[in-house]
């Protein structure tokens, strides 16, 4: 054994093995604030805003329906209203992919409403920080602006507007292009608040981070600029004969 384990992790997960630890167990190798052992990065950083925020969970703790259980990644408990928290980690994977399509369809038939999702990837604490606040706090003030709220905004012609882009310097380029506009008069009466990542985000982060997006309710357009060099992420942010697409959500862009 020694001589064959690939790291770490492998070697506890043999000894545990021989010392009889449920293999169901074996995976969790990652401890949270709470002290919960997880099985993926990206499930500390959800666990850890989860205990920041203050919102009890159970992490993989079985659901069972229609004679068939799986184990939603966290049960969440807010009032008298339980959420099931699933991060997706292998989309990639064909069979992966597959299975999600069996246990999502699983969880529309008999717990409408109450599944949330993150998908793997650079934004995922971005993407859990919205879902918290939007289902998890909603009686905070925490949580988002109403959609009253939002319409008045809409009403009072807006000039704030929000963009998103691919890559780390992308930003960087519109915000020089963008200022000095400003400094030539132009556009004087328009602002515009840049993501600033450190970080390359690329086309499916930033897709993810869209689709996300659009199911909420904001204070200001949200403007997601992809680059061209992805034809079938093109195909999905462009409507027929345009060159963008106009989310479900009229409030966001």
């Amino acid at each position: 054994m020694l001589e064959s384990y690939k790291n770490s992790i492998s070697l506890h997960q043999a000894i545990g093995q021989y010392l009889g630890v449920d293999k169901f167990q074996m995976g969790r190798v990652h401890q949270t604030l709470s002290g919960e052992m997880v099985r993926s990065k990206s499930e500390v950083i959800i666990a850890d805003k989860l205990t920041r925020y203050q919102i009890p969970f159970e992490y993989e703790k079985r659901l069972e329906a229609g004679g068939y259980g799986f184990w939603p990644d966290f049960t969440i408990k807010v009032g008298d209203q339980t959420y099931y928290w699933e991060h997706l980690g292998l989309l990639d994977l064909e069979q992966y992919r597959q299975n999600w399509a069996i246990k999502k369809a699983w969880y529309d038939q008999y717990f409408p409403g109450q599944l949330l999702i993150t998908e793997e990837g650079s934004t995922v604490s971005q993407s859990a920080e919205l879902l918290i606040k939007k289902h998890l706090l909603k009686d905070t003030e925490e949580a988002e602006p109403s959609v009253e709220g939002v319409v008045d905004q809409k009403k009072a012609n807006i000039t704030s507007v929000k963009v998103w882009t691919e890559g780390k310097t992308d930003w960087k380029h519109l915000k020089a292009a963008f200022t000095r506009l400003k400094a030539d008069g132009l556009f004087t009466n328009l602002e515009i608040q840049f993501q600033e990542n450190i970080e390359e985000m690329g086309d499916k982060d930033l897709l993810n981070s869209c689709r996300l997006y659009s199911h909420d309710q904001h204070q200001m357009p949200i403007f997601f600029l992809f680059d061209r060099d992805v034809p079938d992420t093109i195909s999905k942010v462009k409507d027929t004969g345009q060159d963008y697409k106009h989310w479900e959500n009229e409030f966001t862009r």
